[in-house]
């Protein structure tokens, strides 16, 4: 099997990634409860101008937004108080762009609290009413984020996500996200949400969300329309629905993908977060010459966000490895 589990030297994701979410967690959530809205709106903004990406197409601008929310599993008390800081910073500051967005997400938040995580039929009718009358607060700040001047990018992921629990038809959802990408062509988060949507346990068809991955990248076009095309299968990868997303969806084209992962790779050299990625996809894809190469520059640094176990790292391992065919499991 080569390298034990004692062996790996593990990882949890991008380095600078992580980095940045820790220190924003450790700064913006004080800010909050300190009512300094002002500094918020302030580092909001400089963060929204300043464009920063991590490899996976994750903008820093959503660390920004993570470090605001609170735990699902926080006391109903806390939840008060956090609604309440976030009104207020509303009521404060009329022109700020940054408090609807935040407050669009935490309803959409405070929303998946009261249904749960369980199948449709496990929900019970009072969790449904209170999941329904979060959504339509949410939905009420999103319209009122909207009429604004000027609009957060964030403000329609979590439009996207009130939209998804409120089962909005096809053209309304479209017409959400298509003005999403038109105001923000950059903001891969609106693509991500748009994926998440059309996957079949959700609204999409059973290969509906890859055939919109082609066409989506086609618009941005070039090297750009590869990279979000491997980081659309990359997202949808790492959402760890499926076994195989390329047996799953063969519709989904590894070498485009391949191709925005080389695209990529040369944007982020050296990075383990990449490698991992990019060496799992060549399994799952069957390419088992550039797996090979992956994983022998990889060695034993494993980041088990891409393989979700190290048992998943070890098998493919193994198996790149050997003289055999590669069985691709994912488990």
């Amino acid at each position: 099997m080569g390298a034990s589990t004692l062996d790996l030297a593990v990882t949890h994701g991008d380095a600078q990634s992580v980095k940045d979410k820790s220190a924003l967690k450790s700064l913006v959530a004080p800010l909050l409860k300190q009512h300094k809205y002002a500094e918020l709106d302030k580092l909001g903004a400089s963060i929204r101008s300043a464009h920063i990406y991590y490899p996976n197409g994750r903008n820093k601008l959503e660390l920004f937004y993570d470090g605001l929310e609170i735990p699902k599993e926080s006391s109903e008390a806390d939840w008060n108080d956090y609604f309440t800081d976030l009104k207020e910073w509303m009521k404060q500051s009329p022109e700020s762009i940054t408090a609807p967005a935040a407050l669009v997400s935490a309803w959409t938040s405070y929303a998946w609290k009261a249904r749960g995580g369980g199948y449709s039929d496990s929900v019970k009718q009072h969790q449904w009413q209170d999941f329904s009358a979060r959504l339509k607060e949410g939905h009420q700040i999103l319209d009122q984020g909207k009429a604004m001047k000027s609009v957060c990018p964030h403000l329609y992921v979590g439009g996207q996500t009130v939209a998804l629990g409120e089962s909005w038809e096809r053209p309304e959802y479209d017409k959400l996200y298509t003005e999403a990408i038109t105001k923000f062509p950059d903001y891969y988060e609106n693509y991500f949400r748009k994926i998440y949507y059309l996957q079949p346990r959700w609204d999409g068809g059973e290969t509906e969300w890859a055939d919109f991955a082609g066409k989506a990248a086609d618009k941005v076009g070039g090297v750009n329309g590869d990279k979000l095309y491997a980081r659309l299968a990359w997202y949808v990868d790492h959402l760890h629905f499926y076994d195989n997303i390329f047996t799953d969806f063969p519709n989904l084209k590894w070498a485009r993908v391949q191709k925005g992962m080389e695209a990529i790779i040369k944007e982020y050299p050296n990075n383990n977060f990449v490698m991992n990625e990019y060496c799992k996809l060549a399994y799952q894809a069957s390419s088992k010459a550039l797996a090979k190469n992956l994983i022998t520059q990889i060695g034993t640094d494993v980041d088990v966000s891409v393989w979700k176990k190290k048992a998943n790292f070890l098998q493919a391992k193994a198996e790149i490895l050997s003289n055999s065919g590669m069985s691709n499991a994912n488990k």
